[in-house]
């Protein structure tokens, strides 16, 4: 059965602060492939969390899934971390967030899992949308899903990513495959940031080292492949 951290669920967000002082935890477990809203915290809204590790996660559930948060709105997450395996079989999966909207912001993050899900699918957050900012972050872990693959983030949408990379692999079965990012849509911007790839970027279509497709502004930012 499904274990959801701090009792937070989609219906019943997680609205406070949470400082975890640095200390890590070790070997969180969820299996249950029928729910959304999954991690740590499955869902939270307007709240801080900051300055927590989670070592060795095994996700495994449906849409918005990741190792810290399932669902962040109006949220504010800092110095955090994530190593594991990471599974979602709808959509929004990712390292640390899986889906990030309404003015959330992650800084200082990074997240090592490795990702294998299905469509809106990134190594550290899922979806970013509605105004949401990540900064100052990375992944590492390999990401394979279905469309809308990024090595940082499967979707950004009329949001932010600046000073941030992703150097894990990145494949997906269809299309909109990217090393940073899969989708970058309409007034989303990425800036000061990269992808440099030892691992494979591939998909049937839309593809590119640093996004697969999408408008938006994209500044100061590079793809470099890295020959092994």
């Amino acid at each position: 059965s499904a274990v959801y951290g701090m009792d937070s669920t989609p219906a019943n967000p997680f609205k406070g602060n949470f400082d975890g002082l640095g200390h890590t935890i070790s070997n969180l477990y969820i299996n249950d492939d029928s729910k959304s809203g999954a991690g740590l915290f499955g869902a939270t809204s307007g709240a801080t969390i900051k300055n927590i590790n989670l070592f060795s996660v095994d996700i495994t559930a449906n849409g918005d899934v990741g190792g810290l948060v399932g669902s962040s709105s109006d949220s504010t997450i800092q110095n955090t971390s994530v190593s594991g395996t990471i599974k979602g079989s709808n959509n929004n999966t990712g390292g640390l967030v899986g889906s990030a909207s309404s003015l959330s912001t992650i800084s200082n993050s990074y997240s090592t899992a490795t990702i294998i899900a299905s469509r809106y699918s990134g190594g550290l957050v899922g979806i970013n949308s509605g105004g949401s900012i990540i900064e100052n972050s990375y992944a590492t872990g390999s990401v394979s899903g279905e469309n809308n693959v990024g090595g940082l983030v499967g979707q950004n949408n009329a949001s932010t990513i600046k000073n941030s990379y992703a150097t894990g692999g990145v494949t997906g079965s269809t299309n909109v495959v990217g090393g940073l990012v899969g989708s970058s849509n309409a007034g989303s911007t990425i800036e000061n940031s990269y992808a440099s790839s030892t691992g494979a970027i591939s998909g049937t279509g839309n593809l590119g080292g640093l996004v697969g497709s999408g408008s938006g502004t994209i500044t100061n930012s590079y793809y470099d492949e890295v020959n092994t």
